[in-house]
């Protein structure tokens, strides 16, 4: 700073001496001061720029086509495994993070020149073998579109098909076995009928292509719903919410009344609660115990809370890694938070306010430090809970990020998926 001020200052005696000069001498030294004092000046923004050494390279050896909508690290063991979806290559893996690539297609049906279109992929949390894709149809014609694996992504099958269904965003609940699934008209919860099998290992039942889950409506929309993504999490039920029968609809699996779920309400049971985010109709957000609270329903007077709720297009949701009252999620107008599991939200961040943020990530291991990637270009990191933001590394600026996953391992490495190939940026030449 001091140095760039003793610019401007003999930039400025220059000029000064330069107005006694004849007007053919003034133009050329006025043009060889300008080389001398004033090119520098230009390069200020760039010295401060945030993680100025700091390069994301393009992983040229990707062979899923261009653009990657989805890229998620997940660890199996000892083993880190690296999986990018293509717009229509499918599902590729990496054991080595990218440099070698293995298909993980076989099972999926494939479109028209067998193109395979994945939209969305997420992994048991229980059981890191197991994760389950959504599959495109690509035709009108009923097929299954839940797809799942019990080998890390290497075979695939159909998993509980929903026939008609338009399948938009999928969740985990408590277990493998318990899943949500958010279609155009509703949310469904997956079950099994008790006594219909006997219970079998994933690996059997996968091998043995026994398909026992059966989906129950619990949320209908009102309307046709676009989702965008879904989130479950097992949380304490103790809200001080109305509990009349136009908030409360009872699950048909149970014989529970309205009151009922009242009781459960004081007592602080467990309950799930899904979060499914829509592409402008905000954030629905419900509480799945024996009655379903479809808190996002009830009235509030806070912008920031009605936002989130009903206009909000939701791009990523967030979990905290260790709080489930904690959340957050990326919109078309920035970041927002929730501390108290979804009822009231607070925006964050006012360098993001007006960003459409299209992936968001939280480091599990510091959970100060948020990474967020702009529909505008380039990826943005905060390192005090999402409150202050700064440009992460060159190279990603002008290039749209539709999804980040975090590698832990080591110094750690941060992958984007984009409309032009697949990235990563090494922290470590983060210059703290």
């Amino acid at each position: 700073m001091i140095s760039m001020v003793l610019r401007l200052f003999h930039l400025a005696r220059r000029l000064i001496e330069l107005l006694a000069l004849p007007s053919r001498t003034r133009l050329r030294q006025s043009l060889l001061s300008l080389v001398c004092f004033g090119a520098p000046l230009l390069l200020v923004p760039l010295a401060h720029s945030d993680q100025t050494g700091m390069l994301w390279e393009r992983i040229t050896t990707y062979p899923g086509g261009l653009t990657v909508p989805r890229v998620m690290v997940n660890r199996v063991g000892d083993e880190r495994i690296l999986y990018a979806v293509g717009s229509a290559g499918g599902l590729h893996l990496s054991f080595d993070g990218g440099q070698r690539w293995y298909s993980g297609n076989e099972g999926l049906p494939g479109g028209p020149l067998g193109a395979i279109k994945i939209l969305g992929l997420i992994n048991d949390p229980y059981n890191r073998n197991i994760a389950y894709a959504i599959v495109d149809p690509f035709s009108a014609v009923p097929r299954p579109m839940v797809y799942w694996t019990v080998d890390g992504g290497l075979n695939w099958q159909p998993r509980a098909s929903l026939g008609r269904e338009r399948v938009r965003a999928i969740a985990f609940g408590m277990t493998g076995d318990d899943l949500y699934v958010i279609t155009q008209n509703d949310v469904l919860r997956a079950f099994v009928y008790e006594g219909e099998a006997p219970h079998l290992p994933p690996e059997e039942r996968f091998a043995r292509r026994v398909d026992d889950l059966h989906w129950l409506s619990i949320c209908p929309f009102p309307a046709l719903t676009q989702a965008t993504v879904a989130y479950a999490v097992r949380n304490t039920l103790d809200l001080d919410v109305p509990t009349t029968q136009q908030q409360i609809t009872v699950s048909p699996w149970t014989s529970g009344t309205s009151e009922e779920a009242a009781v459960n309400q004081e007592n602080n049971v467990q309950a799930t609660w899904v979060y499914a985010g829509t592409e402008a109709d905000g954030l629905e957000v419900i509480l799945d115990r024996g009655g379903v609270i479809q808190l996002s329903k009830l009235p509030s007077d806070d912008p920031d809370t009605r936002y989130v709720w009903e206009q909000a297009a939701i791009h990523a949701i967030c979990p905290h890694p260790a709080d489930p009252n904690r959340l957050y999620v990326g919109t078309d107008r920035g970041v927002y938070a929730t501390r108290d599991g979804g009822i009231t939200w607070q925006s964050l961040g006012e360098a993001l306010h007006s960003q459409v943020v299209t992936s968001l990530l939280i480091d599990p291991a510091n959970d100060q430090t948020l990474y967020a990637g702009l529909a505008a270009g380039g990826v943005y990191r905060s390192q005090d809970g999402g409150q202050n933001w700064s440009s992460l590394g060159r190279g990603l600026n002008q290039i749209p990020v539709l999804s980040l996953a975090l590698d832990e391992e080591g110094p750690g490495t941060l992958y984007a998926g984009t409309p032009r190939g697949l990235w990563r940026l090494l922290l470590a030449a983060n210059p703290e």
